[in-house]
């Protein structure tokens, strides 16, 4: 064949035409002929029976799966369904994934491991990985090409999952995700599966996410007669995620994956503090409210996705407030906390709730008016404590809810009781407006000794009441009952009784200096001499007993000595006394001969009872000392002694003294004391 289109050697036979015959030539001449058009006669017979073949001839690749290994679900091999949807036969020659040709060791042709496929008729063709498996979660460009040069290729295509499809093909397979959501939080996937207008229930949509290395799969079932499905899907990781729905097809219908979806993911918002409200202002102390808190970013959002703790504090310290919450899912952010809330204390209060782990993120409802409610009792106070009895005082009534608040719209009227049986208290009082819940009362008087209470109560509502008790009435710091006498031998005084139980009993005898004195009375109290003091032959002696109760008594003085047993006795007491230790140091004792008797001391307390006491030869005029008062002054028997006694309360401590005016020169002995007031 090579030789007889060699054109050289032709145009060399046709010149050395001596060397052959006609007839051999001739013959020669009709066999090129003849060899030359066979050769053409194949070569355009051929062209046309190829040309012919491959306007027929058609492929489609019906399913683009994937076949998962089970110890890694998302790697595998790729499966593709190649259908002959021409005329006539073909056979597969090459299959390219992503443009580059996969040998023939690692592809599988099913059945039968046949490369050719009949008119209608679908293989399958499995693609095994070359260097490890193929990610199933990658979109991949595959090419089928045939013997006779027709092709089929999918772009960008993600593996569905299942075995070969089916041959009626489906319309439409959606997929609808919201723009954004929040990591952690669901997200509803929709959609619908649908051949021409109807659509087609109970088959399984394989739903995959895919971002950042990371996959999520959710496999739901269409429903009803929309074909329509809905998934509801979260999301851990905020990055843009890719979202597709995935049939495999079944022995109906072909395999579809629905359009590329996608939805970013946001990290949780961070939680800048809580938004408090939802508390009436101005409310009633004791009322019950409702109190809302949301958690919020920094811009006021709502952080839906908040899973902490709160804890409630308010500046009504006697608030009832809602015990810790930790926010939950359904929360959404945002929880009210229903009647949770009570206010007690009238005024501006606040409510506060804060994380128990972060103390930055917390927030207020300020401002909240808080106003008393009715009135529940009285409070009395303001009078003095302690205080000298008929010392006069103000008394404060103020009306209170339950929770303590002045309850200022209180109008009803009170009246005063004390166990104090001669107090002076204020007539029933009716409050006003303009009293606003508190009236103040003056000039009242406790005049018994002890401890006392006064009380006010509601004419109407005995409940409504209040009292200021362990009121301590003190007896007056001063001389009570005071009584004098004279005789020889013995002088009997009649005491009355005194105002004031506890007091101090202090006597002053005058005397000549040949005799001396003892003290008894009917009571039994014990007596003790306090001075005793002679000179130019007069005498001085005081004597002092603790009288506990107010009986009356008769106090005796006896005079024992060999002459002139005249005495002139001044007897007194005094009421407000410490009777437990009366006296503020020792008395002093002086004597002299001129008009002016006198004394000095030296104190230590600062409230004292000072008494001056002289006994005076003969029977001169005896005037007290500037500032003191004259207690009694007795003259004796035959006018031979005079006693006097004078006194005055001084509020400081340190030097003290007493004297008396004689109206002439006489011999005095004179003694000065100072008894204490009681604390």
């Amino acid at each position: 064949m090579k030789r007889a289109i060699n054109v050289r050697n032709i145009t060399k036979l046709k010149r050395n035409v001596k060397a052959i015959s006609p007839v051999i030539a001739t013959l020669l001449m009709i066999a090129i002929a003849v060899v030359a058009s066979l050769v053409v006669y194949a070569w355009i017979n051929g062209y046309m029976n190829f040309q012919t073949e491959k306007a027929g001839q058609a492929i489609a690749i019906p399913s683009f799966a994937g076949v998962a290994n089970e110890a890694t679900p998302n790697i595998g091999d790729l499966v593709v369904y190649v259908q002959n949807v021409g005329q006539g036969t073909v056979e597969v020659s090459a299959v390219y994934v992503n443009g580059e040709l996969v040998d023939d060791s690692a592809l599988t042709f099913k059945p039968d491991n046949k490369r050719v496929i009949s008119e209608g008729s679908t293989i399958e063709i499995t693609i095994a990985g070359s260097n490890g498996k193929y990610d199933l979660t990658k979109r991949y460009d595959i090419k089928v090409t045939t013997t006779s040069g027709t092709s089929m290729t999918l772009t960008n295509a993600k593996p569905g999952t299942g075995g070969a499809p089916g041959t009626q093909l489906l319309t439409s397979l959606t997929c609808t995700v919201p723009a954004s959501a929040t990591v952690g939080t669901q997200f509803e996937v929709t959609g619908s599966l649908m051949s021409g207008s109807t659509g087609i229930s109970g088959r399984e949509i394989t739903i995959t996410c895919s971002a950042i290395g990371q996959t999520a799969v959710v496999n739901i079932a269409t429903t009803g007669a929309t074909g329509a499905y809905s998934a509801q899907i979260t999301l851990n990781a905020a990055a843009t995620w890719t979202v597709t729905a995935t049939f495999a097809g079944d022995s109906t219908y072909a395999a579809s994956t629905s359009s590329e979806q996608t939805i970013i993911i946001n990290n949780v918002l961070s939680v800048a503090r809580f938004s408090i409200t939802g508390i009436t202002t101005p409310t009633t102390a004791g009322t019950p409210r409702t109190v809302t808190v949301t958690a919020q970013d920094s811009s006021g959002n709502t952080v839906t996705g908040y899973r902490g703790t709160i804890h409630f504090t308010s500046t009504d310290s006697q608030a009832t407030l809602p015990t810790d919450y930790t926010f939950t899912a359904s929360d959404n952010g945002v929880h009210a906390f229903t009647n949770g809330v009570i206010l007690k204390t009238a005024g501006t209060q606040s409510v506060t709730a804060t994380d128990t782990v972060t103390s930055s993120i917390t927030g207020s409802q300020t401002g909240i008016s808080v106003t008393a409610g009715s009135a529940a009792s009285l409070t009395v106070s303001g009078f003095p404590d302690p205080v000298t009895a008929g010392t006069s005082g103000n008394v404060t009534v103020t009306a209170k809810d339950a929770y303590g608040n002045t309850a200022t719209g209180y109008s009803g009227t009170v009246r005063f009781t004390s166990n104090d049986g001669s107090a002076t208290l204020p007539p029933n009082y009716s409050f006003t407006a303009g009293d606003n819940g508190v009236h103040t009362f003056t000039s009242v008087i406790l005049k018994t000794v002890g401890e006392r209470w006064i009380t006010a109560t509601d004419t109407v509502t005995s409940a409504i009441t209040g009292s200021q008790v362990g009121i301590t009435v003190n007896a007056p710091f001063d001389i009570d009952q005071k009584i004098s006498g004279n005789g020889t031998g013995t002088v009997t005084l009649a005491l009355p009784q005194t105002k004031y139980s506890n007091e101090v009993l202090y006597l002053t005898v005058s005397l000549s200096d040949t005799v001396s004195a003892n003290v008894t009375d009917t009571l039994g109290l014990v007596w003790s001499q306090r001075a005793a003091k002679q000179a130019n032959g007069i005498r001085i002696e005081t004597w002092y007993a603790i009288k506990s109760v107010t009986t009356a008594t008769n106090v005796t003085v006896t005079i024992s000595g060999s002459m002139y047993t005249r005495a002139a006795v001044v007897l007194f007491s005094v009421s407000g006394a410490d009777t437990s230790s009366p006296f503020d140091g020792s008395a002093v004792k002086t004597n002299g001969t001129s008009t002016s008797p006198s004394a000095s001391t030296t104190t230590t307390n600062a409230n004292n009872l000072l008494i001056g006491a002289v006994a005076v030869n003969n029977n001169p005029a005896v005037t007290t000392g500037n500032t003191y008062t004259l207690i009694l002054t007795e003259v004796g028997p035959s006018n031979s002694r005079v006693a006097s006694a004078e006194y005055k309360v001084v509020s400081s401590s340190g030097s003290q003294s007493a004297g008396f005016t004689l109206s002439s020169s006489q011999a005095w002995v004179m003694a000065l004391d100072a008894i204490k007031k009681a604390p």
